[in-house]
């Protein structure tokens, strides 16, 4: 209990740190899906017109375009904030690119039924 009081402070400090560090990422993913999403709904619906692939065939499809339109908006963050490294740039693509697959597949089965 003393060491509580005593180094309270310093523990939520570095708790409100932890959290910070783990929920930027997810926090800047999700703007970038939202970002993508509307390109990428069209080049989905446009698929969903032309080919009935079946549902592995779109969500591959869907996936692929979220990469790449995710790739676009995190190379401008990149060139942003230099100290941005590889890694969480990558994490950054997949984290966007699988919330915006996730938003278009939901869509695309509203507009199928």
């Amino acid at each position: 209990m003393e060491l509580g009081l005593k180094f309270g402070n310093q523990l939520s400090v570095r708790s409100a740190m932890t959290w910070l560090r783990s929920n930027l990422p997810v926090t800047a993913a999700s703007r970038i899906a939202v970002q993508i999403s509307p390109e990428l709904w069209e080049s989905t619906r446009r698929k969903l017109g032309k080919n009935s692939a079946g549902k592995n065939g779109l969500r591959d499809y869907v996936q692929t375009r979220a990469a790449q339109l995710a790739q676009l908006k995190v190379d401008e963050v990149v060139r942003s904030k230099s100290s941005l490294s590889g890694r969480a740039a990558n994490k950054l693509i997949l984290k966007a690119a699988n919330a915006a697959t996730k938003m278009t597949l939901e869509k695309a089965a509203h507009y199928l039924n």
